[in-house]
């Protein structure tokens, strides 16, 4: 082959070669915009299915609370204050309990902060603690909230770690409060009935929709984590920790955060897929905190 046979034989497959390129560059943005769109896609639905998941079961516990208040045990015992009615109140709690599995404790609380019923779940066994043990809750600001409210509201406390006698429960148990007023016929607020839910259980129900690609974190108003890095879980509960958060390690995609309930967010370590689980449905009636 002759040297111009060469160059024209290179002239014709370099620009060959270059489209060659060309299309194969404009193939791999296509594939990588298509595989960025379903990933984006994919993390919005999990962060919507992890939204749902923790609406509902508030919801479900809202339910529990507000059946509790209208329950004929309370109501008589509240109306009477005999003996007949407090064992037949106590036994309906046991009852409750016993088949709500993730329910660590029911309390009835009257309007001073005593505990007049206190249910306990002790393995799977629901079990009632004696008169001599019950204690004083005026102290507690889910009591302080609850004891606020009006008939038909209900108090949703944080997630946050049991503590019992001042000092955090160990192991770590995870738990929210959900309180409702109870109400005699005549209208008159007579006490406050105090569920205890076990948290754990929605963790995990949020932490199973994590997969190999994209991890899943739980924070709270304030930018704690709830489901995160194992050391900063909490962290508002130790004094020591208080400066572990969200807001503080990804300050720029948490101020985008407040000004929507759900959508994306790209930094430079890469994109955050949020949505807000709302405890309180806006024009429902009750308090969070």
């Amino acid at each position: 082959m002759s040297g111009r046979t060469i160059t024209r034989a290179a002239l014709i497959f370099l620009p060959l070669a270059a489209a060659a390129v060309a299309a194969s560059y404009l193939l791999y943005a296509s594939q990588a915009n298509a595989i960025r769109a379903t990933a984006q896609a994919t993390d919005t639905r999990i962060a919507d299915i992890a939204s749902q998941r923790i609406a509902l079961s508030v919801a479900s516990l809202k339910a529990d609370a507000s059946y509790l208040t209208e329950q004929d045990a309370l109501r008589s015992y509240l109306a009477g204050d005999d003996p007949t009615s407090l064992r037949r109140l106590q036994a309906e709690y046991v009852a409750f309990v016993r088949h709500r599995q993730f329910f660590d404790r029911l309390r009835l609380i009257d309007m001073s902060g005593r505990e007049i019923v206190r249910v306990d779940r002790q393995g799977d066994i629901a079990a009632p603690i004696p008169p001599g043990e019950l204690q004083n809750r005026a102290d507690e600001l889910y009591a302080q909230e609850t004891l606020k409210l009006d008939r038909g509201q209900i108090h949703v406390s944080e997630l946050e770690l049991n503590v019992e006698d001042g000092a955090i429960e160990h192991p770590a148990k995870p738990t929210i409060r959900v309180g409702a007023p109870g109400f005699v016929d005549t209208g008159t607020k007579r006490g406050i009935i105090v569920i205890h839910y076990l948290g754990q259980r929605l963790l995990d129900r949020v932490s199973e929709l994590r997969d190999a690609v994209a991890d899943i974190w739980l924070v709270n108003s304030q930018g704690y984590w709830l489901l995160g890095p194992q050391d900063d879980v909490f962290a508002f509960m130790y004094p020591e920790r208080k400066d572990r958060t969200f807001a503080a390690g990804y300050p720029d995609v948490w101020r985008q955060m407040q000004n929507a309930a759900a959508g994306n967010v790209e930094s430079e370590v890469g994109r955050f897929t949020f949505a807000r689980a709302d405890a309180e449905p806006a024009g429902a009636g009750g308090s969070t905190s």
